[in-house]
């Protein structure tokens, strides 16, 4: 998580303004600069959420190949083996070890393929480890799809034509974000594996 509000605070320092207007009056280049804060911290943000699923399945994984240790994480592994449209996971014999094997080795295909933050990227991220939305914190799930919503449009629409950025609005929004994504790494703490 340090690394990540490091990063932030980079992005911050590079692309906003080092004091906000109160009236929120900016040129059209400081509303320019939050836009591109907004793309860098989605992907910024995107990658973290993929880097703590993918460590957290591999801790889980590990601990039941090293302890035998039974986690919620390792039966959701096995429904995504079965679900993910693999019909060799369900043909034949096929050990428990195989199972939580392909089902970790599927979820990291989830995670290559990922494009996103919205609720329906953490609908293919997080239930294959064993996390359900509704245990994320308040907030996170609808912040990081409206997030997500508005980098798509910062990236596909020219800076004439899009909503006016309002820097400090960018900011806030993020730093919501920030602090939930707290409470997310205490579900993916890889110490508890």
């Amino acid at each position: 998580m340090e690394l990540l509000h490091g990063r932030i605070q980079s992005l911050k320092d590079i692309f906003l303004p080092t004091n906000w207007d109160p009236i929120g009056d900016y040129s059209q280049h400081v509303r320019e600069q939050a836009a591109a804060f907004t793309l860098m911290v989605h992907a910024e943000i995107e990658s973290y959420i993929e880097i703590r699923v993918s460590r957290y399945a591999e801790a889980r994984e590990k601990a039941w190949i090293l302890r035998r240790e039974v986690h919620k994480s390792l039966l959701a592994f096995v429904q995504v083996a079965f679900t993910d449209a693999n019909k060799q996971a369900t043909k034949g014999d096929i050990s428990l070890d195989e199972l939580v094997r392909l089902g970790r080795r599927m979820l990291t295909s989830r995670i290559a393929g990922n494009h996103g933050i919205k609720e329906q990227n953490l609908l293919r991220l997080l239930p294959a480890i064993g996390i359900k939305l509704r245990e994320l914190p308040p907030g996170l799930a609808p912040d990081l799809t409206s997030l997500g919503a508005t980098r798509g449009e910062y990236a596909h629409t020219s800076g004439h034509s899009r909503t006016l950025v309002n820097p400090q609005d960018e900011y806030s929004a993020v730093a919501r974000i920030i602090l939930a994504l707290g409470e997310f790494d205490q579900l993916t703490d890889t110490t508890a594996a």
